[in-house]
């Protein structure tokens, strides 16, 4: 819900409102829920509450590849000089205050995307010189992370991959500089499979960094009182072992990424996208020592 205060003439008008997301007025007209909590699926039954979502899409009580689920109401922001309402499960709907101070959905916007545009951060960052606006989107699937901007005319461009992330991390917020965009990469990190097993991570083989999930953490809390502060000498260098295997498949994994960027076709690439593109690829090459 959008609150809003409009002063005019020394009177204050004061409105609520929800955003008229298609997920509200989907649910608002059926008079139940039907899409997703794609956060607060992980505290309850996740396995039957995708099954369940998986059999109304395939239904058609909704589609969110085309019309979203998002609700719209983590933060505001200026994007292209217009007001959005924005969550990280949707891509932004247009804001409009009226004159007498009420507040008015115009609707989801995709800023003319010419690639695949579903989803994208909260908390976007604009440059008060250029009116341009940075943003992000991160997905449990390689590429983790993608960078992309709108211009000033409300037009996003084509995204450029980070394939230094090499996890499913959870990133809610970036910062940007004149010259850096910076991430955080966190330890809570996404891992689907891992999600719907539920299961307890002592049973890997190598460690891992804890999933999204209540009853995950829980479960880990408890195992973790019960561990002795001694480390078996023979455990230490199956951990070693287990963990040099790892790092050994995350780095050809990685590397086959970067070989498939450099290899990307450059035909239809604007000449920003040209300059971040080959400036990416000089960096990978310098890498690894390619010519």
């Amino acid at each position: 819900m959008i609150h809003a205060v409009t002063i005019v003439a020394g009177q204050a008008t004061f409105c609520s409102r929800f955003v008229q997301t298609n997920k509200y007025t989907t649910e608002r007209d059926l008079g139940y829920p039907v899409y997703p909590n794609m956060f607060g699926a992980f505290t309850s039954e996740i396995t039957a509450s995708l099954f369940l979502t998986a059999a109304r899409i395939l239904t058609g009580q909704f589609d969110p590849f085309v019309n979203g689920i998002g609700t719209a109401n983590t933060s505001l922001a200026l994007i292209a000089g217009k007001l959005f309402a924005l969550v990280e499960t949707d891509v932004p709907y247009k804001i409009r205050v009226t004159e007498d101070g009420d507040v008015a959905t115009v609707g989801r916007r995709q800023f003319d995307s010419a690639e695949g545009f579903q989803i994208m951060t909260a908390h976007p960052k604009s440059d008060p010189d250029t009116g341009e606006t940075f943003a992000f989107r991160y997905f449990a699937a390689p590429p983790f992370l993608k960078l992309f901007r709108i211009d000033s005319d409300g037009r996003k461009h084509n995204s450029v991959p980070i394939f230094s992330l090499k996890s499913s991390s959870f990133i809610h917020d970036f910062a940007v500089t004149k010259i850096f965009a910076v991430f955080p990469d966190t330890q809570i990190v996404i891992e689907p499979l891992e999600i719907l097993r539920d299961s307890p991570s002592s049973s890997d083989a190598a460690p891992r960094m804890r999933p999204m999930g209540q009853k995950r953490a829980k479960r880990q809390a408890k195992q973790k009182a019960k561990m002795t502060s001694t480390v078996n000498e023979d455990k230490w260098k199956h951990l070693q072992e287990a963990m040099t295997k790892q790092m050994s498949v995350q780095e050809v994994q990685l590397k086959l990424q970067h070989i498939e960027f450099c290899r990307q076709d450059t035909s239809g690439m604007s000449e920003d996208e040209l300059y971040n593109h080959f400036k990416l690829v000089a960096e990978i090459n310098a890498k690894y020592g390619w010519k």
